[in-house]
C-alpha cells in the first residue's frame, strides 16, 4: 500500500486551518498567540505552591463563617429591635 503524502498534507492543512479558526473565534490572532499565552499561564502556575492555594482557601473558608455569624447576629439584633419596640406600643 502507497503512502499517499498528498492527502495526509491535505488532511494536515485542513486541521490547521480548523484550530486557526476556533483559536480567532475565541479571541486569539492565530496558534502563534494562543501557544503564547498557555506558556505564559504554565510558566505562572508553576509558580504557585499549592500549599498556598490551601492556606488561602481555608482563610476564606475562615472569613465567609465569620460573615455568615455576623450575619446571624445582625439579624438576632432586628428581630430583638422590633419585639422591643412592639413591647414600648403595648
Amino acid at each position: 500500500m502507497a503512502w499517499d503524502i498528498q492527502a495526509e498534507l491535505e488532511s494536515l492543512l485542513r486541521s490547521k486551518a480548523e484550530l486557526e479558526r476556533r483559536a480567532a473565534s475565541a479571541g486569539f490572532r492565530g496558534l502563534d498567540e494562543l501557544l503564547s499565552m498557555q506558556q505564559r499561564i504554565q510558566a505562572a502556575l508553576q509558580g504557585i505552591d499549592l500549599e498556598e492555594i490551601d492556606r488561602a482557601l481555608a482563610e476564606l473558608e475562615r472569613l465567609l463563617a465569620g460573615a455568615r455569624q455576623l450575619d446571624r447576629t445582625v439579624r438576632d439584633l432586628a428581630k430583638a429591635k422590633e419585639n422591643v419596640a412592639g413591647a414600648e406600643e403595648i
